[in-house]
């Protein structure tokens, strides 16, 4: 495994199609680089933390990955034209580099579970590869399984990342809290004996901000009150 790695290494370095997937590696390179500098803000200089900016760098990451995955697909519909059209099929060449990516996706760990979404495609899609090579080298006739499962890896890349960027959009917008969110402060308000006024929970990147109206009794003192208010 690891010779077929230092293969796949060095055929990276080939012109054209090695240059476009050095290219593709790279921007995954920076997208963590963008999601860690988003986790490790300075708190004396981001007194508030920096969820919003994780929020911003995981709308980057989505853009960015599927621009790449767009690259993939004009490189899957031209083979595809080219087979179908010029009957020019060539037998597929990437098992070397598939096995890379897929080792590397699976040790690959995710930036404080922010870019979870992306490993998952990366090994889905990979994975997916690696059957598509099987199948397309040991039946030839069957070449046009690679760039078909190309166009596939495209379209889930592309559904998977809109999603996670219209999440994302909606929680820099400050959208209302799940419901989830909601019980689990209204458990927490029943511990302490006290009437609920009011609560109001929205997003703030990616924590929520919850704001409450709490109605004590009119004998309870100052002092009472205020350590109800330090325990919610």
């Amino acid at each position: 495994m690891c010779h077929r790695a230092r293969h796949a290494v060095r055929r990276h370095l080939e012109p054209v199609h090695g240059a476009r997937r050095v290219a593709r590696r790279a921007v995954d390179v920076l997208i963590q680089s963008v999601i860690a500098f988003g986790c490790t803000g300075k708190p004396d200089r981001f007194p508030v933390g920096t969820d919003r900016f994780e929020t911003i760098s995981i709308i980057i990451a989505s853009w960015l990955m599927s621009i790449c995955a767009l690259f993939t697909f004009h490189e899957a519909a031209v083979r595809l034209y080219d087979g179908v059209v010029h009957d020019t099929a060539e037998p597929p060449d990437m098992a070397p580099v598939t096995l890379a990516i897929v080792c590397s996706c699976i040790g690959a760990k995710s930036i404080a579970g922010r870019n979870q979404e992306g490993h998952l495609n990366d090994v889905v899609s990979n994975v997916f590869a690696v059957v598509a090579f099987a199948l397309s080298a040991s039946y030839p006739s069957l070449w046009y399984i690679d760039p078909v499962g190309s166009i596939f890896i495209f379209v889930l890349v592309l559904v998977s990342w809109s999603g996670t960027t219209k999440e994302q959009i909606l929680r820099l917008m400050a959208v209302r809290a799940d419901a989830a969110v909601v019980e689990a402060v209204h458990a927490i308000v029943n511990i302490h004996n006290v009437r609920l006024g009011a609560l109001r929970a929205n997003h703030a990147g990616t924590k929520c901000v919850v704001e409450l109206d709490i109605i004590v009794a009119e004998t309870m003192s100052v002092g009472a009150s205020h350590a109800i208010a330090l325990g919610l």
